[in-house]
This record gives structure tokens, C-alpha cells and sequence, in this order.
């Protein structure tokens, strides 16, 4: 970790001093840069009351500290080339969706989604780009177009081709860390090629390639990655109140690693102005263990080229259809997708499998787009090939609208209704539950001479009902929400001035939470606006059921200084005090975070 940080270090101080550098020098015929760089840095601490036994009730929610250096240059080589570069560095190491550890190298530190540096390189011309570092390769609707990637790869369209390729790893290896709960994993890499035709996007047939491999030999230093399971010992039930008491212990093996291949055909063909077909089909097998059988010729699922075929290989499909038509005032997008049961696109996360998804999303507008109506309809089906007991059954709706009724009054608003149930009627075993969200949100600017008043109001409503017979006596609620605002705006001095009020309240059938928040600040511009503070207060209340109410009260402070023209300084402070009620008598916490951002541009 220590070599992170001294190169987090010298990263920072280094390309901030490039930057200024870059800023004075006299312009080129030949290069040329501009873009920006940042380095933030970021305070956190807390106290808290404690319990009876001494432990406090509240812990702290963010790291102590954490700094982050933001470069993103763009180099322009004799007016034609232009390589634009992306550096992201944080020091604390942060994980959303892969495991943690607590000493990254320096190779860890860079695959690690939430850090980037990336380059690419554009070579004069506008079909062809070459990329290096972090990157989100896109592809197709099932094969990949959301999964960052470090590594490299291009994307060249030469006349009617279309050509790809990209190539790095997807997951880092990480040790495994019981004491912390930590699986672990295996470095997971990734390979993927285009080979399509088409005349931009009037018409295009793509064929598309994928293969993912975990990498066994390459593993991070420490215990091999491990999967976590849950052993459960029952015991001798008890005659008098029917209770089996039972037993469960964590369980830890071997984290099996998995390879797998994806083979995809996509297109899209203008059939009239405005009107286009798309579709999509596409195969895949995945093995679930690495170390299991090979089969022999006969038993082979997939071609030796792509995986090596095992007992443990699986193959599936998914389908993708639909039709686009698009004009100035109307459009109508009408999909069908079908994802099987075994299918994993590795290049989208979190895809889910084996459903079948009918949507139409109409669209219309009015008056030169002043008044916009949006929505979608569908269908979707869960469990669709019946591999397990029930099929769930969801229905979409959902609806926007915007009508701008002049220069200085506007409303939109939305609908929403998505409804579940499978095919159980009477039995404590049924699924069926609607929700329901609809919201309104009015905007009115009152224009003087001296001052710009504006005001702004959301109004929510949610709703949830449950109709299974136990559980919906208890998970039925409507949820209520008010915001809204009210800003004025000096036009003869740099003076803004805003006021908000928040309230939500959720009712239950056993107890209800409601909030309501107020809050007032402003900020002024001395020295021709370049040093501008702020202030804001708010004090807010929070009740949960009979108990009374807790209260909370935070400041907010700014600073933003432009100390030269590129230059600037902002700077804020944020505390935060809160009391709880009778909830939790005699308990409270308070935290404090300051943060402050030093921005270059060039």
C-alpha cells in the first residue's frame, strides 16, 4: 500500500506541475493540450453517545480521509491527431462490486473499477480509434456494452467494415480473507472481437466473439480465493411449542474458477425513413470448474477453439428483436427479448436470465417539442422455461410528460406501476403485489428588474400493496413526499438567496416515519465574483412511530476562490448533529467532514 501512495503522491504533484507548465508555455503549430487536473482531499471524523455497555450507537459511515487526483488532458498533434487521456486516482481503497483488500499492489490499484487511466489514440481520421488502460468496450445489447475493462483494443470502421477487438482483465485477483469475510478472487480476463459490415448506422451485420477465462496461476498473494457456505445442524423439536431449534456455521471452499464463450449475431436494417429493424441472437456455454472432466469429441457442446468442453460446460441462448420508428414529432420502439435460463453475458453485470421482455415505448410531441409525452408498456416473465415451481408475472407501466407553457412557467410529471404475481391463488405461498409512484413537478421564474425569483415544487406518491395473505398485513404502505423551493437571484449585485422545505411521511400498518426538513442559505461574490462564500442551515425533525420526535441540525460552509484565470479553490464544511427521541433516549452522534478541491484547466 505504501508504494500506492508514494505514486499517488508523485502522480499528483508531478501533473499538477505539468499542467501549469503546459498553461504558460507559447502555443505550437504542432501540439497542443488543454483539458484540466484536480487534486481533492477529503476529512471525515465523528462522535457518538453510547449504550449501556459502552457501545456507540452510531459508527463512523466514511473513511477518515480520502484523497483523489483527477488529469484529464486532451493532446492535439498538427491539428489532426488527438489523443485523449483520463488519469482517476483515489488513496483509500474503495470497493462497490469487487472484494476488497487491504493492501493493494500497484497493478491491483489500477484495475480496481473505481480507479482509471486510460489513453486513446485517434490517428487523423474519424473511423478509426485505438484504446489503452481502463475502458468500456461496447458491442452489443447481449454480448457486452457496460463492463469496464483494463487493458487495450481498437474499433475501426474502414469503408463498409466494422472492426474490433479488446482485450484485459475484468476482475482482479484479491486473497481470501475469512476473519474479514473476504472470498477473494480470481484474476478474470476477457477477449472480445467485431466482425461486421454495414454503411454507418442505416444498416449493419455484426458477428461478435467473447471468451472469459479465470486465471489460476497468476493468484494474489496471500490464502487462494474461497466460497463462502452455510452449514445448518437441526435439532430435536419441541413437542409442546412445535420449535426445532437448529444451528448454522460459516462454511469455507474452494472458489471454483470458470471460463466461458460468447458467439452473437446483431443487426440493424432501415427499411423506410425513420423505420428500423434489430435483432440479435446469441449462443453461449460457460463452465462452471476449470479442474472438471474433459469430454470426449462426441459430447461436445461448443468447438475446442472457443473453450475447452468439460462436464461441467453448459450452453445457452438469448434472442433480441424489435422495431424502431423515429420521426420529428412521434416515435414508437417495440422490442421482444429473451434471455435463456444459462445464459451469462460477462460483459454486462448483473444481467438477469431466463425471463422473456415485451415492451413498447411510445412517444409523442407537440407545439416545437414545448409539450413532450413519453412512456413504456410491457411484459415481463419470469422463469420462463419453468425450471423451477412458479413463473413470475410482472406488468410495466411507465409515463413522462413535459409541457413548457412559456419562458418563465414549465411541469412535468411521471407515472409508474410495476405489478408481480406468480400462479399461486390461495395459499400463504402467493406472490402478488403492485406499486405504484406518480409525481408532479411545477416550476414558476418571476423576472424583475432587480432580482430573479424562482420556485419549484415536487410532490410523490408511492404506493405498495401486497395482496399475500400474511405477509401483506404487515408490508402495505404509501409513501408521500413534498420539495420544494424558492431561490431569488440579484441581477443589480452578486447576491442569491434560497429557502427549501422537506417533508415525507410513510405510512404502515403497524407504525409510520415521518421527516421534515427546512432549510436557508446563500452566497455572495466579492472581488468580481472570484471569491464567492455560501452558508446553509437546515433543521430537520424525524419521527418513527409513537416515539418522539429525533431532531437534527446541519451547517453547510463554502468557499469557492478563482485564484488566477484556470485556477480555482473550493472549499467546504459540513456538520451534523443529530438527537434521537424517545427511540433511543439520551443517544446522539455528530460528524464532520470537510473537503476541498485545487482545479487547473490549460
Amino acid at each position: 500500500m505504501s508504494s500506492v501512495r508514494a505514486a499517488f503522491a508523485a502522480s499528483c504533484l508531478l501533473l499538477l506541475l505539468c499542467s501549469t507548465v503546459v498553461r504558460t508555455q507559447e502555443e505550437s503549430s504542432w501540439f497542443r493540450i488543454s483539458g484540466s487536473a484536480s487534486v481533492s482531499a477529503e476529512y471525515y471524523w465523528m462522535n457518538s453517545s453510547t449504550d449501556t455497555l459502552g457501545v456507540p450507537v452510531w459508527s463512523p459511515r466514511r473513511p477518515a480521509n480520502l484523497y483523489r487526483f483527477m488529469f484529464t488532458p486532451t493532446i492535439t498533434l498538427f491539428d489532426n491527431v488527438t489523443i485523449p487521456i483520463t488519469l482517476i486516482l483515489t488513496s483509500t481503497e474503495t470497493n462497490t462490486i469487487t472484494p476488497a483488500t487491504l493492501s493493494p499492489t500497484l497493478a491491483q490499484f489500477f484495475t480496481n473499477p473505481l480507479n482509471a487511466f486510460s489513453v486513446s489514440f485517434k490517428p487523423g481520421v474519424d473511423w478509426a480509434e485505438l484504446q489503452f488502460g481502463s475502458h468500456v468496450p461496447r458491442y452489443s445489447e447481449l454480448v457486452g456494452s457496460d463492463v469496464q475493462i483494463f487493458g487495450g483494443g481498437f474499433n475501426a470502421q474502414p469503408g463498409p467494415f466494422r472492426l474490433a477487438f479488446n482485450t484485459g482483465v475484468i476482475q482482479r485477483a484479491v486473497a481470501s480473507d475469512t476473519s474479514r469475510s473476504i472470498t477473494g478472487a480470481y484474476s478474470r480476463s476477457l477477449y472480445m472481437a467485431k466482425f461486421g459490415v454495414g454503411d454507418g448506422n442505416k444498416w449493419f451485420v455484426d458477428f461478435n466473439i467473447m471468451t472469459m477465462r479465470d486465471d489460476t496461476v497468476d493468484l494474489a498473494s496471500g490464502p487462494r480465493p474461497l466460497e463462502r457456505g452455510i452449514i445448518r445442524t437441526v435439532g430435536q423439536m419441541d413437542t409442546t411449542t412445535g420449535f426445532t431449534p437448529y444451528t448454522e456455521v460459516d462454511a469455507w471452499k474452494s472458489l471454483l474458477a470458470q471460463e466461458g464463450a460468447i458467439l452473437s449475431l446483431a443487426f440493424r436494417v432501415e427499411v423506410d425513413d425513420g423505420i428500423a429493424l434489430v435483432g440479435e441472437a446469441a449462443a453461449n456455454a460457460i463452465t462452471r470448474d476449470i479442474t472438471s472432466s474433459e469430454l470426449d469429441g462426441g459430447a461436445k457442446l461448443v468447438p475446442g477453439w472457443l473453450i475447452t468442453p468439460r462436464s461441467s460446460t453448459r450452453a445457452d441462448g438469448a434472442l433480441m428483436g424489435g422495431v424502431l420508428v423515429n420521426y420529428s414529432d412521434w416515435g414508437l420502439d417495440t422490442k421482444i427479448k429473451y434471455v435463456g435460463p444459462g445464459y451469462i453475458p460477462f460483459g454486462i453485470p448483473f444481467m438477469m436470465s431466463d425471463y422473456l421482455d415485451i415492451t413498447t415505448s411510445p412517444r409523442l410531441y407537440f407545439n416545437d417539442r414545448k409539450i413532450s409525452l413519453s412512456g413504456t408498456v410491457g411484459t415481463r416473465l419470469f422463469n420462463f422455461s419453468s425450471q423451477t415451481d412458479e413463473t413470475l408475472s410482472q406488468v410495466i407501466v411507465l409515463a413522462n410528460a413535459s409541457w413548457i407553457f412559456s419562458d418563465v412557467f414549465s411541469v412535468s410529471g411521471s407515472f409508474s406501476n410495476f405489478g408481480m404475481r406468480n400462479g399461486v391463488v390461495n395459499d400463504t405461498l402467493r406472490v402478488q403485489n403492485v406499486s405504484r409512484s406518480i409525481s408532479l413537478s411545477p416550476m414558476y421564474m418571476i423576472p424583475t428588474t432587480k432580482i430573479m425569483h424562482t420556485i419549484s415544487l415536487n410532490l410523490s406518491l408511492d404506493t405498495y400493496e401486497d395482496f399475500n395473505v400474511v405477509s401483506g398485513r404487515l408490508a402495505d404502505n404509501n409513501t408521500f413526499g413534498l420539495y420544494t423551493m424558492y431561490n431569488t437571484s440579484w441581477t443589480i449585485m452578486p447576491l442569491t438567496a434560497w429557502t427549501a422545505i422537506n417533508y415525507l411521511k410513510n405510512s404502515l400498518p403497524v407504525y409510520g416515519f415521518s421527516m421534515i426538513g427546512f432549510t436557508v442559505g446563500s452566497s455572495y461574490g466579492f472581488m468580481q465574483n472570484k471569491l464567492t462564500p455560501s452558508l446553509a442551515v437546515t433543521i430537520g425533525s424525524n419521527s418513527l412511530g409513537d416515539n418522539s420526535a429525533d431532531t437534527q441540525i446541519m451547517f453547510r460552509v463554502g468557499l469557492r476562490w478563482m485564484i488566477m484565470d484556470r485556477l480555482s479553490l473550493n472549499v467546504s464544511g459540513i456538520t451534523n448533529t443529530y438527537a434521537y427521541g424517545s427511540s433511543k433516549p439520551n443517544a446522539s452522534f455528530g460528524e464532520n467532514t470537510f473537503q476541498m478541491m485545487l482545479t487547473q484547466s490549460f
